[in-house]
């Protein structure tokens, strides 16, 4: 059985308290809106940071943005981006409020007008040459299904060392994999925030049970008793693909998930500030 301890510094390698301020009603979030319109591949081209494309360099940007009653996007703010300085935000809420319409009802049939939208746009350049870095804003995010190997695959292309006491040489490879469902920032924030913990980085390590819950979970890394009671709560309101991107079975390894508690609690101030009334 592979050592957790392996599976967060596999974790690691991929990638406070409330401010005193009485919070007001949340901001209305949409997550059932209809988009009529986004960006065409050429006028995404035309708005991929020059500096950044010229060092073939991919990144991403998530946004905050209020929905006016035509659809458009307005008051966008970056919640967070990377790589930082190549001004992928600023681009993000350039393309974001020229290109984005969402249409004036939501599927439920509420009108848009005043909501909020959290809108991630991801750079890539021609044929991958650009890959942006992991996105780190959200809870458990990379995650990675870490599969152990035979011994006579152990050479294997792309393995690292996991290695146990029965097996010291063992090596495993880690197969990326998407969340079928994950806490919103409206489930997340409260409880992260309140967990006490600003900085580090912290690994979910979990198995795959039925109809992709998580079972077994332990967390490691850096991590703080508030973080890793927060963690574990949260660990029961995400559900596992059954297969890894590239059709591993989930149930071949141990999930480990990353929380950058940094990156999540940075982006939160944008995505669910306290003071939250539009």
């Amino acid at each position: 059985m592979m050592k957790t301890s392996l599976l967060a510094a596999c974790g690691l390698a991929l990638l406070s308290a409330a401010n005193g301020a009485q919070a007001r009603e949340p901001r209305r979030l949409i997550d059932d809106g209809e988009w009529l319109r986004k960006p065409t591949g050429e006028e995404f081209a035309t708005l991929y940071p020059s500096g950044a494309r010229d060092r073939r360099k991919g990144g991403w940007a998530v946004l905050s943005c209020r929905a006016a009653a035509s659809g458009r996007m307005e008051a966008c703010q970056v919640a967070a981006e990377a790589p930082a300085g190549l001004g992928f935000g600023q681009a993000a809420v350039q393309m974001t409020q020229a290109y984005f319409r969402l249409a004036p009802q939501t599927k439920s049939g509420a009108a848009v007008e005043g909501g909020y939208v959290h809108i991630p746009v991801v750079f890539r350049g021609p044929s991958g040459e650009a890959s942006p870095p992991p996105l780190t804003y959200a809870p458990g995010r990379p995650a990675m299904l870490v599969t152990p190997l035979s011994s006579a695959k152990t050479w294997r292309s792309g393995a690292f060392p996991c290695p146990t006491q029965a097996e010291p040489e063992a090596r495993c490879l880690a197969h990326e994999i998407f969340w079928i469902t994950a806490p919103g920032v409206d489930v997340s924030a409260p409880v992260l925030l309140a967990a006490g913990q600003t900085a580090g980085v912290s690994v979910l390590d979990c198995a795959v049970g039925d109809a992709g819950a998580l079972k077994d979970c332990h967390v490691q890394g850096d991590v703080t008793d508030g973080g890793k009671a927060a963690i574990l709560k949260l660990a029961a309101t995400f559900t596992a693909p059954e297969e890894a991107t590239d059709k591993t079975p989930a149930t071949a390894g141990r999930i480990a998930a990353v929380f950058d508690w940094a990156a999540i609690l940075a982006a939160d101030k944008v995505l669910a500030p306290l003071d939250a009334a539009p």
